[in-house]
């Protein structure tokens, strides 16, 4: 493909896109915060094509090709072998020196690089808080790390000494599956593009139930974040908790999740939030299930395209020796 930045901005120059900023500085490197900024995708290439250093504190991050860069989204073939779709594909531009933060997805992921280079770190989950997540209630989809990992404190986050790290490069033309809920980070040795695809399993129920069986610790911690985000409506949804929770899985992955998965899952909630018993619902019937929100996730939906007058900032709060192997 020749997804370059100059094709880019011949193309989709004048779409309007929200781009991340301040990735340069600490509180992002930590999943902590930063801003969004609304542009043209033409003054972002602009910058990444002059080496300008006010490039590097801007990050265009999970934009959806199909609404934000619709000149060229039937371009991209999602490879055969991605079984189920779950959201994107999202592209990713950003400039030499980038550091992602630490995260889990809680989807399969595959990341296609397309353009430049890029280090990658992958833990697996089977030591999950050892990477040390944000606290419960932290905004967005993703469980993010609290370590930075290119100068860890071990005197703080100690238990990351008992961690093994597999690191590798992404080339143009790469392809690396991340599956759900290893941690990663990703850092860029030059400018770079690249597009990725959150996916699962095939089937009725079988991805929730890998998650259920196999990531135990990493998914019922994310479905608590997820839960923490909407606290104040959870007296509201406890006495119908089943039927929220199959609503809210189903739209995320395409899944529906079996009596034998949910058991477990709504037992973690109920001990969590300290309840011995659901509370009977006594409210009028409803016919649907009020729905679950994720708290934090901006700028994935559709964009206009039109060229906007102002710019707009919107700030996002998403509150030893580690043994590599390559």
């Amino acid at each position: 493909m020749q997804w370059t930045v100059p094709y880019l901005q011949e193309k989709c120059g004048e779409n309007i896109v929200h781009v991340r900023k301040n990735t340069n500085c600490m509180d992002y490197k930590v999943g902590q915060k930063y801003n969004i900024e609304q542009m043209k995708f033409s003054k972002l290439a602009t910058l990444l094509r002059k080496e300008s250093p006010d490039a590097e504190q801007y990050y265009l991050a999970a934009s959806n090709i199909k609404t934000t860069f619709e000149q060229v989204k039937d371009e991209f073939v999602v490879p055969s072998y991605v079984e189920k779709v779950h959201h994107g594909p999202y592209l990713w531009v950003g400039s030499k020196g980038h550091y992602e933060f630490c995260h889990v997805d809680s989807d399969d992921g595959m990341l296609c690089m397309l353009k430049g280079e890029k280090n990658v770190r992958l833990f697996n989950p089977n030591k999950f808080h050892h990477l040390y997540p944000n606290l419960l209630g932290s905004q967005g989809r993703t469980i993010q790390s609290r370590v930075d990992l290119d100068s860890p404190d071990y005197e703080k986050f100690p238990l990351l000494a008992d961690t093994i790290c597999d690191v590798g490069t992404l080339y143009a033309g790469d392809l690396l599956f991340i599956p759900s809920f290893y941690w990663h980070q990703v850092s860029a040795v030059e400018a770079s593009v690249s597009v990725n695809i959150f996916w699962g399993n095939d089937g009725t129920s079988d991805f929730i139930s890998k998650l259920v069986r196999q990531k135990w610790d990493a998914f019922s911690y994310w479905t608590l974040n997820i839960m923490e985000q909407n606290r104040a409506i959870l007296d509201s949804i406890m006495s119908d908790i089943h039927r929220v929770l199959a609503g809210f899985l189903v739209n995320q992955f395409k899944d529906n999740i079996t009596e034998e998965d949910m058991k477990p899952l709504v037992e973690c909630i109920m001990k969590h939030f300290g309840y011995e018993s659901l509370p009977p619902y006594t409210g009028p019937e409803r016919r649907h299930p009020k729905k679950l929100k994720i708290r934090g996730l901006l700028w994935r939906g559709d964009f206009t395209k039109t060229i906007a007058n102002e710019l707009k900032e919107v700030p996002v709060n998403t509150n030893n020796t580690i043994t590599e192997t390559s």
